[in-house]
């Protein structure tokens, strides 16, 4: 059996405006995981990923919470979700979800803020608000690194804290290879665990 098996979830290659999708291909994360939930059975686990604020493509939460029960519906186990700064969008996706009957655990993805400019260029590609308290920190030392790392540290152990007492049962951490950071937060919040 030879198929080509591409993209998930409607990723269109960068600078492709009229990307026409392979026929045999998966236009779709659902389709995805149907596809190798077929084929492979239980042999491993599937998670994809969620959008407690919406997919940025999405036209509003709603509609992406169907498309994410879509994905739970063919297999998927597990979500990691997008980062997101405002744990109150977390608590409400989770409530949303919950109430369109979707029960599988969701880790809340973590970014540790390391660098003002970048975190704003990735906030702005994935549709996360950086809370204006936040922003109002980070701007004034946007050119300094060591400060910035130290506000995104705390700020991160904050948010990590308030899931976890929240009942939150993991955390997924965006790193993007700065592990320092990521380490601090868990050496603040390890007596949580």
């Amino acid at each position: 059996m030879s198929r080509t098996y591409s993209l998930s979830e409607g990723d269109i290659p960068q600078g492709q405006e009229e990307f026409v999708f392979p026929e045999d291909g998966c236009r779709y994360a659902s389709e995805l995981v149907e596809l190798i939930r077929n084929h492979f059975r239980d042999w491993f686990s599937i998670g994809v990923a969620s959008y407690p604020e919406g997919h940025p493509e999405s036209p509003d939460i709603d509609t992406d919470i169907f498309y994410f029960k879509k994905k739970v519906e063919a297999g998927a186990e597990f979500s990691i979700t997008q980062m997101f700064f405002d744990n109150r969008y977390f608590y409400s996706f989770m409530e949303k979800i919950h109430k369109a009957g979707v029960n599988i655990p969701v880790i809340p993805g973590i970014m540790p803020v390391t660098n003002f400019k970048q975190i704003k260029k990735f906030a702005d590609m994935c549709g996360a608000t950086i809370p204006p308290e936040l922003i109002k920190k980070l701007q004034p030392v946007a050119d300094k690194p060591e400060e910035v790392k130290k506000i995104g540290i705390e700020y991160a152990v904050k948010q990590c804290e308030d899931l976890l007492k929240n009942g939150v049962k993991g955390l997924h951490f965006y790193t993007l290879n700065k592990s320092k950071a990521t380490i601090k937060i868990y050496e603040a919040v390890k007596q949580l665990i």
